[in-house]
């Protein structure tokens, strides 16, 4: 039984200006590719973990979470410039592997996807998500973190 699920969705829309991306980006992402020919890669926009989408836009995006939640979403931006490409989002918590989700991303100005990972009361800890290219490169990473609910602050 998986507990993560893939929800893809892609309309072509104008590159937005980059000091609107820098605007929304989190400190905490990590975004890069090193790949020369523009044509065959992936290049990551935005990602954000988030409580929740709406209209195929991330709702409750933060780095700290609480364990009362159920589930939790990584919401990418994604541009592919050439032909269809797979693309995984890994979820780790801990360092340690969890799932692993493939999907195929089409040729796209901004092609929006997100993953979705079911988080257990005892998931207290260092979560990130990794997003990968088809030849398992590491094109962007988004570090987050779950807290205890039941720990009150001092």
């Amino acid at each position: 039984m998986f507990d993560s699920e893939t929800i893809v969705h892609a309309k072509k829309r104008p590159i937005i200006s980059e000091k609107f991306q820098k605007k929304v980006n989190a400190p905490s992402a990590v975004i890069g590719n090193t790949e020369t020919n523009y044509r065959d890669t992936i290049k990551v926009i935005d990602i954000q973990i988030c409580l929740n989408i709406h209209n195929r836009v991330p709702v409750g995006s933060n780095t700290y979470f609480k364990n009362d939640i159920d589930s939790i979403f990584c919401y990418t931006r994604l541009e592919n410039a050439g032909k269809k490409k797979e693309v995984a989002h890994i979820w780790y918590y801990k360092n340690k592997q969890l799932d692993r989700i493939k999907y195929n991303v089409k040729s796209s100005n901004i092609y929006r996807s997100w993953t979705r990972k079911t988080i257990l009361k005892t998931q207290v800890g260092a979560w990130r998500v990794d997003i990968e290219d088809s030849a398992n490169n590491v094109v962007g990473s988004k570090s987050f973190f779950i807290m205890d609910s039941e720990i009150s602050p001092r």
